[in-house]
């Protein structure tokens, strides 16, 4: 792409004209090594002169780009390494009391104060592999001047010759780290071509490449999001920031805007980067509030991305920006899409709605654990931490043997269904389920424990309560309520009689902070244990009730190993649930025939015909 605006190209053309005629190409390595060829003092004055030089956006500087990207615990401790506030970064995080948040700074200001010189050799191998190692790199390359400064003397100079053959050696090996390859692709060249060139067109000469490959990256993303929402999106906004750096670095060379494709992009990104905040500015399944350095980035990212006014109304709806921010014009544009599910990144974001807060959830899967987080109403965080599954059979533990992989992802207006799998011990997997429907707010979480021989299988489900919520059982009943300032979530166990004298092989607790979820079952083979969580305040002035239904085959009433079903009631709205636990057979509940491993429906209110929410075929 020709990245040169007509002025600059017509300036740089004069300047360049001797060099042309020589026939000289520019070679970033002897620039740095003519440039670190003179005393550390110079070259770190020099360095300084040019980062100062760079003009932000209204209210962005380069320390609140850095701000803007941290979301997590590993974040923070590598930007204190780089030199970084250390109350700053603390502030970004959550902590259950103030002693434990000025521990946290006094940690940080430590980590400042130790030797940089191992730490950044390290990072700089392990940054096309781990996003932390990249965010390292970035931030020591930006910080040279004040790291030259430091008490300890620690010259940097070999590192910096280092990382600009690794940026040389990077050039056309992508690898599977995303911020590794913006880094090298894309922000260090750039930031090298500014520091080291000579004059602005050899700088110009040097960023054509790296814009090229930055506009390469944006455009795929539409098809390979997956390294955009890696480990739960917890980079996704560290690579927002390295493009807004490019972008800073590519306005102070005279480069042209953004083409058309890259605003388009960078609007996608964002509108993703909406479905991942938490109400309060956060973003979910980490441990951020709300940052005030984060606005303005997101404001001057809206004007690079294509319909910027209608992407400014999304942040706003989803926290990240004050909703005095929002425009006033209605955008008649089609909204985007609610829920998000990415097969690469192994990850998902469910929601209702995108002008009303709560029943919002992510989850991701990319370990062997599920981190889940689930956001009530008043968009406070009900669930939050990793959803732990233990499978025994004959009192022995069966371990978990791989890690959980997608089988079923359905989504339309009404409702959003996951499905993924583990195997546990020989004979065992587990399936779970992720259901959100989206006009009742009604999350349905269920493990299914499926074995192929017989035994005593057990099986308990661990959902991480958040750190302000609490769980209030009902004495005489089986469900409960999960409790917070200002919400109250109703927890129905479909797989437990409503009464807690009927007999019964499981039970709903909460042990530690975490909901557990037991059930068992004595010579069977398979074990369905779902629970129906209501995100909705006014359910709590509905009547309720559940029953578990009798599903036959042939005139005859199956076990509750090889199929159940169960009718839920809130208020006048009523739904029907039915699961598989063996092959798949022509089966009849509630009046209902199927021959599907699981159903979901709702029952209309005047005829009282059943309505097909979800319908899942046999697997192959």
């Amino acid at each position: 792409m020709d990245w040169m605006d007509s002025k600059s190209r017509t300036q740089s053309t004069k300047k360049s004209s001797k060099n042309k005629k020589q026939g000289k190409r520019t070679d970033p390595l002897k620039q740095v090594q003519a440039a670190l060829a003179q005393p550390k003092e110079v070259w770190s004055t020099a360095f300084e002169h040019e980062i100062a030089g760079l003009k932000w956006p209204k209210s962005c500087s380069l320390e609140s780009t850095w701000l803007f990207s941290t979301l997590i615990d590993e974040q923070v401790e590598v930007l204190a390494c780089c030199g970084l506030n250390g109350t700053s970064l603390a502030g970004l995080l959550k902590h259950p009391d103030e002693a434990s948040a000025t521990q946290h700074t006094e940690s940080l200001r430590g980590l400042a104060s130790q030797p940089l010189t191992s730490k950044a050799d390290q990072w700089l191998n392990e940054a096309d592999a781990y996003p932390h190692a990249a965010l390292g790199v970035l931030a020591i390359a930006w910080h040279l001047p004040e790291l030259n400064q430091r008490p300890s003397g620690e010259d940097l100079s070999d590192w910096l010759l280092k990382l600009t053959q690794r940026v040389l050696e990077h050039q056309s090996e992508p690898s599977e780290c995303l911020l590794g390859n913006l880094a090298f692709h894309c922000e260090l060249p750039m930031l090298l071509g500014l520091l080291t060139s000579t004059s602005q067109s050899t700088a110009q000469q040097i960023a054509s490449r790296p814009m090229d490959d930055l506009a390469e990256y944006l455009e795929n993303s539409q098809d390979h999001l997956g390294s955009w929402l890696a480990h739960g999106a917890s980079y996704l906004r560290a690579a927002l920031a390295s493009v807004f750096r490019c972008r800073v670095i590519a306005d102070h060379l005279g480069l042209r805007d953004w083409y058309p494709p890259q605003r388009k992009a960078i609007g996608r990104l964002l509108e993703h980067a909406a479905r991942w905040a938490r109400y309060d500015g956060g973003q979910l399944l980490s441990q951020s509030i709300a940052c005030k350095a984060a606005e303005p980035i997101w404001i001057a990212l809206c004007k690079q991305a294509t319909s910027s006014g209608s992407i400014k109304n999304l942040l706003a709806t989803s926290g990240l920006l004050s909703a005095d921010r929002a425009t006033a014009r209605q955008d008649q544009s089609r909204p985007p899409k609610l829920s998000h599910f990415d097969e690469e990144a192994y990850s998902v974001c469910m929601q209702h709605s995108w002008q009303q807060r709560g029943a919002r959830l992510a989850a991701d899967f990319s370990e062997n654990m599920t981190s889940l987080e689930v956001v009530g109403p008043k968009g406070q965080s009900v669930f939050k931490g990793n959803w732990q599954v233990e499978v025994a059979c004959d009192g022995q533990a069966q371990l978990q043997v791989d890690g959980w992989h997608q089988q079923c992802w359905y989504s339309d207006d009404e409702v959003d269904y996951l499905e993924m799998e583990a195997h546990f011990g020989k004979s065992a997997r587990v399936q779970r389920q992720l259901i959100l429907i989206r006009k009742r707010r009604i999350l349905l979480a269920a493990d299914a424990l499926l074995s192929d021989l017989p035994g005593k299988w057990s099986i308990h489900s661990r959902l991480p309560l958040a750190e302000s919520t609490q769980w209030q059982p009902n004495g005489k009943h089986s469900e409960g309520a999960l409790e917070t300032q200002s919400s109250r979530c109703l927890v129905l166990p479909l797989f437990l009689p409503e009464w807690q004298t009927a007999m019964s092989t499981g039970s709903l607790t909460c042990e530690a902070s975490q909901l557990v979820i037991q059930n068992s079952s004595a010579g069977g083979r398979s074990i369905y244990s779902p629970v129906a969580i209501s995100l909705c305040n006014r359910t709590n002035k509905q009547a309720y009730t559940w029953r578990q239904l009798t599903v036959a085959e042939d005139l005859r009433i199956v076990r509750r190993d090889e199929a159940v079903g169960y009718r839920i009631q809130l208020g006048k709205h009523q739904l029907m649930i039915y699961r598989n636990l063996d092959q798949v057979r022509r089966r009849t509940l509630l009046g209902v025939h199927t021959l599907c491993d699981f159903y979901l429906a709702s029952f209309d209110k005047d005829s009282g015909q059943p309505e097909t929410l979800v319908e899942i075929e046999q697997k192959q």
